[in-house]
């Protein structure tokens, strides 16, 4: 079910978006078409620019936004 929505989002809203601009990866060079991991890391992207770039955030609102982020970086260190 996840796969079909992230196609689903991708393809109606993602494949748009400022997200969408996949890295210039030199082992990509002959890369023909979009892959799902391609798809997640744009909904991922898509996500965390939306949460954390909302001119309507307060600091308190931002904060809260920010903590899964920086348990995420703190236990990957």
């Amino acid at each position: 079910m996840s796969y079909s929505l992230t196609v689903l989002w991708y393809v109606l809203q993602g494949q748009h978006g400022r997200a969408a601009n996949l890295p210039a990866l030199p082992w990509y060079t002959h890369k023909a078409g979009v892959t799902f991991s391609d798809m997640l890391a744009t909904l991922r992207r898509a996500s965390w620019r939306e949460r954390l770039l909302d001119p309507a955030s307060t600091l308190p609102d931002l904060r809260k936004r920010l903590r899964p982020l920086v348990d995420y970086v703190a236990s990957a260190a």
